[in-house]
């Protein structure tokens, strides 16, 4: 049970990680200009330069996922090791490139919109107290000044962000240079990232930011408009979600012929083992003791491959389902585990229950997925 779901957090973390540093990498630059000044009016002078600008690029220096950042107004364009993901957040579209394994995903708009309006944002967030830090210098021997300051910003429909930002810039062009920022999750563990060398007004080709699949990848996973209508009252009733045993007449230990026999055919398969039913909801996996037969159940996965699907609306023996709260998940099923080590450094929000074999996924503090193991 401990290493299935050690393993599955990982390739979820992985496959995530890319298509979340945009949202993280935009928002910085967007708190650090806002903490350069302790007024309003002169915040608003320093915004007007900034807005006078049309496109950056800076060094991401972050231990999950470092990189390059590129922004053209509302396009973006992060380049990791292997990962290359390019967003536009006026059109809500965005797409991943996996180079390593030469996978592409288009990822849709779900919530926190990972394709980031960086000016946009910018400019609607105006106000925000700052006191100096040390004076940094960097490589070219600039004298870089420094601020810190606090924000709390709403980036989705039920999602706020507090963060404490530092900015070092250069005195010339009130442009920043450095940006660190700090956030904490719900239980209170810490992210630091790093945004180095920014530069604005560099020359970016059009071509950078084309969203087009490149030849040679395969595309995974489905578009929204191959998914089907989601799964009917009486279907949901019947998945009804028992940890330990399964869902609904779907049970541990059914080969892939026992599944097809009661779901139909998959939507599509990953890795040969992940039978996925994107329009369910629902990621079938094959592993554990017996590697032919079913031992995890993903409930709304939050893969890339799996990111466009229709939520599960179905629940838990116990009355969970998407959405409850984490005093609902306590009242239900008691004190969950003590966190594993790998949960430190990990934007996994999670309750984990070994005994039972299931772990609750939260994002604001609400179930967003849930993991069974057998």
């Amino acid at each position: 049970m401990r290493g299935s779901m050690r393993r599955r957090t990982g390739q979820t973390a992985a496959l995530r990680v890319a298509t979340a540093a945009i949202v993280v990498l935009a928002l910085i630059g967007v708190i650090a200009m806002l903490t350069q000044t302790g007024s309003s009016h002169a915040f608003a002078q320093v915004a007007g330069r900034v807005n006078a600008t049309r496109t950056l690029r800076a060094v991401v220096v972050d231990p999950r996922e470092g990189g390059t950042l590129l922004v053209s107004g509302t396009r973006t364009r992060f380049e990791g090791v292997h990962t290359v993901i390019i967003s536009d957040s006026a059109i809500l579209q965005e797409v991943m490139l996996d180079g390593k394994v030469q996978l592409a995903y288009r990822i849709p708009h779900r919530g926190v919109s990972r394709a980031f309006d960086f000016y946009g944002v910018f400019r609607a967030l105006a106000a925000a107290a700052s006191s100096p830090i040390e004076d940094q210098v960097d490589k070219g021997g600039r004298r870089l000044f420094g601020l810190r300051g606090h924000a709390e910003l709403k980036i989705g429909p039920e999602t706020t962000w507090k963060v404490d930002a530092k900015v070092w810039s250069d005195p010339a062009t009130k442009l920043p240079v450095r940006l660190e920022i700090r956030s904490a999750d719900a239980d209170g563990r810490e992210f630091v990232t790093l945004i180095d060398e920014i530069e604005f007004d560099v020359a970016l080709n059009d071509a950078l930011f084309d969203m087009t699949i490149p030849p040679g990848f395969t595309v995974v996973g489905l578009s929204a408009d191959q998914l089907k209508s989601g799964s009917s009252e009486e279907e949901v009733s019947k998945l009804t979600i028992v940890p330990g045993d399964g869902i609904g007449p779907v049970k541990f230990g059914m080969s892939r012929e026992q599944i097809v026999a009661l779901l139909g055919d998959p939507e599509f398969t990953l890795h040969e083992s992940y039978l996925c039913y994107p329009s369910k909801g629902l990621q079938l996996v094959l592993a554990g003791r017996e590697p032919d037969m079913l031992g995890m159940i993903i409930v709304n996965p939050s893969d890339a491959a799996s990111l466009t699907r229709n939520d599960f609306h179905g629940r838990t023996d116990k009355g969970i389902r998407m959405g409850s709260s984490k005093q609902e998940v306590r009242d239900a099923y008691g004190e969950p585990d003590a966190p594993l080590p790998s949960d430190r450094g990990s934007r996994a929000d999670v309750f984990r229950y070994e005994k039972l074999g299931v772990m609750f996924v939260f994002l604001d503090s609400k179930v967003q997925q849930i993991i069974l193991n057998r």
